[in-house]
């Protein structure tokens, strides 16, 4: 995938020209799977058009026949589905919860988190992990945990550059 402030062509059938910004080295070997490729891309903010394709020459690319076609010219496709782009925007990590049944900051409640894209660890000082999940949707209350400060890493469950990494207290 390319992502370009002008429209992209290409001056050839062989190749598009551009370095894109999400390579996907996988090939769908089957044509009757869905295969769902993801990536990660930081946008400059002046994008406007997003080329999907083949930006490699022959001896970078592979290939595998699955159909066979007579007719003296090779060829690949891709059936797309559904393209989407989404902005992640920057979380908002409190830095204290109160579980003391009061109702204000009883969990650890990320702000500007989509639920399900982001994994959490927690661990206590001595960096033993204390809770962990694949999938955070804002459950943690650090129940059965002593007041102090813990630490949290949180991971982009996609984009694996975007981690977050600081300290939380807990506070009966």
């Amino acid at each position: 995938m390319f992502f370009t402030r002008e429209a992209l062509y290409s001056d050839t059938i062989l190749m598009l020209r551009g370095q894109p910004q999400i390579n996907i080295s996988q090939v769908n070997d089957s044509p009757l799977v869905w295969k769902k490729f993801t990536g990660c891309f930081t946008a400059k903010g002046e994008e406007e058009y997003l080329t999907i394709g083949n930006f490699f020459d022959d001896n970078h690319s592979k290939a595998i026949e699955i159909l066979k076609y007579d007719q003296g010219t090779d060829f690949s496709y891709y059936l797309i589905d559904s393209v989407f782009t989404e902005l992640i925007k920057e979380p908002i990590i409190p830095n204290v919860i109160t579980p003391n049944g009061d109702c204000c900051n009883e969990k650890f409640e990320i702000k500007n988190m989509q639920s399900n894209m982001w994994a959490l660890h927690i661990f206590n000082r001595s960096g033993k992990e204390v809770f962990h999940s694949s999938k955070y949707a804002g459950e943690w209350d650090g129940e059965g945990l002593s007041a102090g400060v813990y630490y949290y890493e949180l991971n982009h469950l996609v984009c694996s550059d975007l981690r977050y990494k600081g300290n939380v207290s807990i506070l009966h």
